[in-house]
């Protein structure tokens, strides 16, 4: 009856795997072994752990022999996942189970510990010590403990060069144990071929030659065009690819500019500060079997941006005054922009000034040239304009051609301040470039004299003047309209406002009368000589509060009387006339045709009149205004708390109470129209008398109206 034997010992301290078998012995009879049994001394030094990652084991004394188990593909006989692995080779002469088919390999393995498992096989492949022809197809075996024989488990491939042989594609050893190929039916041979020698049907080694099929160099990762934009030293990476086969490839860069490299995969960077295109080209060379070279080229365009060009969107309407005219300054036009360097110089031969209101977000578009011009289009650019109080602009995913590029228009991230008038004297804007969405470099500046205003214009007001504006906003910092119209006030109270160009204007200027100044604003403020009476100082005060949203009223004053009155100062001279009656004894001379005092009497002698300094006007170094005999004048009356006033004169840069103020601190007379005398040739003729100006009960000899 059949038993099964086996035996463990250790030999000199080295375990010896058991080997189980099958015996059939019968009884009362000697029982002999058809062969001894050889225990196998397993390689144990050299085991391997597998399971947890791929592993590859490989045996020192045996070129070319690998076995290949993937991560979590093993499962042991005790059903862990994971162990040493070993593998030895056995003598083909002490393999105790003999092969089938009187097949006898030349080289077996075994692989323990036996019975673990491998699912997916692990590939292996063996040295072609049987001499299999190239490409020959080899059936491979594996001793079934579980069978008691050895079975196939699939087909290897030799190599092309005849040293191994490898299982095919899902081939390979299913369970540990012992394992070899299939002997050739008919005599084989071993080629031992050269690096560029190939092994043939006949075993013979025959020269072969490398292919190079294809070489293809790439800059930042683009085949034909690479943009980037030129900070002084620009640094772009370089990746080399070929193919072919039997071929070690050598790699060697020209960059263009004198740079060269024999890196497969080189940085280089470009240290000429001017942007241009630049010819590269990558030569790869079969250094082994072959001399066949290919060559690819690419160019590698580096640009500049420079600003050319900023137009402002939803900012207030402007006109700018000057002498002559006042023209409306043009918003969100790139083709009539506020900024613009033609000359690329970075001083604008155009610079408008802007304006905005308060708490309102800006909004701008901008122009740049493209130097050089890009024929291919440089994509997913990046653009950020950032100014001052956290005024940030981002454009990205742009793309880039041709000579110019556009700043699409773009609101700020964050509003203007709230409630707070400011002047920005100028409004810098740094422009910057970015070509990978992260690091950003300074592509240019751009300044504004900007004017924010502290709330919408009032429904009453007109067209903004620069000038208005300028004297709304420049004394910055007013946070409510007290405060604003305050600090307008001061230039009107400092007797000697300017345009916003620094022109001075005056109330009614030396030489100048009531026939050659200006009555209303825009005449006052585009004209050569910025010559104006009461009625248009008095509008400009209007238009400059209302700016900001403060209303106002605008008075009128006259005498109860109807009579032209004198704003200080006269001295009453004395008269031939003395003993005419009240109000006749001074007679008043005026110019020709009675309308003022333009142009001026010798020694400033108008009959008996003297006129001396007095109220100083608006006007720089003016003491005196030219006209100071009126039959009206012009007052603004504040509606805001907390000004004073409440009537404001802006033709003299004072303010009154009331009438009685006016006409305690302005007036010195009052003409009378209707004096009479009889010349030299015994005629009665008519003249000016003038009376001082008495002490009445408030308002009484003045009204005010609107």
């Amino acid at each position: 009856m059949p038993h099964e034997a086996s035996h463990s010992a250790e030999y000199g301290g080295v375990p010896l795997r058991g080997l189980p078998f099958n015996l059939v012995a019968v009884a009362g009879a000697e029982n002999p072994l058809p062969a001894p049994v050889h225990l196998v001394r397993l390689d144990t030094d050299n085991a391997v752990w597998v399971g947890g990652q791929d592993a590859v084991i490989t045996l020192k004394a045996v070129p070319g022999f690998k076995l290949e188990v993937k991560a979590g593909s093993v499962t042991f006989p005790d059903g862990k996942k994971s162990g040493k692995l070993s593998v030895t080779p056995v003598n083909a002469d002490k393999v105790p189970m003999p092969p089938p088919n009187g097949m006898q390999p030349q080289f077996i393995v075994t692989i323990q510990p036996a019975g673990a498992r491998f699912d997916p096989p692990a590939r292996i492949t063996l040295p072609n010590v049987d001499g299999r022809k190239p490409g020959a197809q080899v059936e491979l075996y594996s001793f079934d403990h579980d069978l008691e024989e050895f079975v196939a488990v699939g087909l290897g491939t030799v190599s092309a060069d005849g040293r191994v042989i490898e299982s095919n594609p899902g081939v390979g050893v299913i369970k540990a144990g012992w394992f070899c190929g299939s002997p050739p039916a008919d005599p084989g041979c071993v080629c031992n071929c050269g690096d560029c020698e190939v092994c043939l049907d006949g075993c013979a080694c025959v020269p072969t030659g490398g292919n190079l099929d294809s070489a293809d160099g790439k800059a930042d990762g683009k085949d034909e065009d690479v943009v980037a934009f030129k900070t002084g030293g620009t640094t772009v990476n370089f990746t080399g690819t070929a193919t072919g086969s039997n071929c070690d490839y050598d790699y060697n860069w020209d960059f263009g500019d004198g740079g060269t490299s024999n890196e497969q995969n080189p940085t280089h960077t470009y240290k000429d500060p001017e942007p241009k295109e630049y010819k590269v080209s990558l030569k790869v060379k079969c250094k082994k079997c072959s001399s066949a070279e290919k060559t690819d080229t690419i160019k590698v365009t580096l640009f500049k941006l420079k600003l050319k060009a900023v137009a402002f969107k939803d900012s207030l309407e402007i006109y700018k005054d000057v002498v002559g005219s006042a023209e409306l300054i043009p918003v969100g036009d790139l083709g009539q922009p506020v900024w613009k360097d033609d000359n690329l110089d970075g001083m604008p031969e155009v610079n408008e000034r802007i304006g905005y209101v308060s708490g309102k977000p800006v909004q701008l578009t901008a122009k740049f040239q493209i130097q050089p011009a890009l024929s291919s289009p440089a994509e997913k650019v990046a653009i950020k304009a950032e100014g001052p109080d956290s005024l940030t602009f981002k454009a990205s995913g742009l793309t880039l051609s041709g000579q110019e590029a556009t700043f699409p228009v773009t609101s700020s991230d964050n509003p203007l301040p709230k409630q707070k008038t400011k002047f920005y004297n100028p409004m810098s804007i740094d422009w910057s470039l970015s070509t990978d969405g992260t690091a950003y470099v300074p592509i240019g500046t751009s300044t504004h004299k900007t004017y924010v205003t502290l709330s919408e214009k009032s429904t009453d007001t007109g067209s903004i003047y620069l000038t208005t504006l300028h004297l709304a906003v420049s004394n910055d910092g007013a946070t409510d309209k007290t405060q604003a119209f305050l600090k307008s006030w001061q230039f009107f109270a400092s007797q000697n406002l300017y345009t916003w160009d620094e022109r001075s204007l005056y109330y009614y200027m030396l030489n100048h009368g009531f026939d050659t100044c200006a009555t209303g604003i825009e005449s006052l403020l585009t004209s050569d000589t910025a010559s104006g009476g009461c009625s248009a100082f008095g509008v400009l005060l209007q238009e400059v509060l209302g700016i900001n949203g403060i209303n106002t009223e605008g008075f009128s004053v006259a005498a109860n009387d109807k009579s032209s009155f004198l704003v200080k100062n006269w001295q009453f001279v004395e008269s031939a006339m003395a003993g005419a009656v009240e109000g006749c004894q001074q007679e008043l001379k005026l110019s020709e045709g009675g309308r003022g005092m333009v142009p001026a009497f010798p020694g400033d002698k108008y009959g008996d009149m003297l006129s001396e300094p007095g109220i100083p006007g608006q006007g720089e170094g003016q003491v005196t205004p030219s006209e100071k005999v009126f039959i009206n004048h012009f007052l603004v009356k504040a509606n805001t708390p907390g000004v004073g006033g409440p009537y404001f004169d802006a033709s003299y840069g004072v303010t009154y109470t009331d009438a009685h103020d006016f006409q305690e601190k302005a007036i010195d007379g009052f003409t009378k129209l209707d004096c009479t005398r009889v010349n030299s040739h015994g005629k009665v003729e008519t003249y000016i008398g003038v009376r001082k100006t008495p002490s009445p009960k408030l308002g009484d000899m003045f009204t005010f109206s609107k």
